[in-house]
């Protein structure tokens, strides 16, 4: 088992993604939903993965969280099967107990399957308490990757038609996270991109202020 956590839109999921892209993978994310309603999900994203090889999912969907590491771990004593459940703490909102559940399961089937799973979560703090000495999970996790966003010129590679002065100025206004760097318009002026991510209620980023300090750095007025 291993974990991943990081603030918001720093790139979990998406990292995640990645590696399971030639991977036997089933994705769940946490949505906050009554138990029966994350169990009945997870059923339909381990459909494909199951087939009709151990039951028919589809007909006998997961009864409960013992029940679908039980099963993924039957289904993987022969391959691999990656289990990603994505937002974890909004999963234990509606299981409470959830992490002392797995600890159970997974210490009765993890050596005799090729299961792996990685939890991931946005909440900092709770992911952090779950590897703490007294936690349910502690001592069994293999993996522990915490993500930040870029640094400057890890930044700068998702903005290759800019000046380097551009760029650094691009990563003083919405710092290093990846989806709001994809986001950013590199043959628009920052005037533009200001006002279209920034500028207006409703808008993606909360750099309204960061924007208003670095114009004025400039000598320049806030786009309006």
């Amino acid at each position: 088992m291993g974990i991943v956590w990081g603030r918001r839109r720093v790139g979990k999921t998406a990292l995640l993604q990645h590696y399971a892209r030639d991977l036997s993978a089933v994705f769940h994310t946490g949505a906050g939903r009554p138990a029966a309603a994350e169990l009945a999900a997870i059923s339909r994203g381990a459909v494909e993965v199951l087939g009709n090889t151990m039951r028919d999912i589809e007909a006998r969907p997961f009864t409960d969280w013992e029940d679908v590491f039980e099963t993924l771990a039957a289904a993987a004593r022969n391959r691999r099967i990656l289990l990603v459940l994505d937002e974890l703490p909004a999963l234990e909102e509606s299981s409470p107990g959830l992490p002392g559940v797995i600890r159970a399961v997974w210490d009765r089937i993890s050596s005799q399957s090729k299961l792996k799973v990685l939890f991931c979560g946005s909440a900092v703090r709770t992911m952090e308490a779950m590897q703490e000495e007294r936690a349910p999970l502690y001592g069994r996790l293999d993996l522990s990757l915490l993500l930040h966003p870029f640094s400057p010129h890890e930044a700068a590679l998702m903005l290759p038609s800019l000046r380097p002065g551009q760029r650094a100025l691009v990563w003083g206004l919405v710092g290093g996270m990846p989806l709001y760097l994809r986001w950013w318009d590199q043959n628009a002026s920052i005037r533009s991109n200001l006002s279209r991510l920034a500028c207006a209620p409703g808008r993606w980023l909360p750099v309204w202020r960061q924007a208003t300090r670095r114009y004025a750095a400039h000598g320049e007025n806030p786009p309006t």
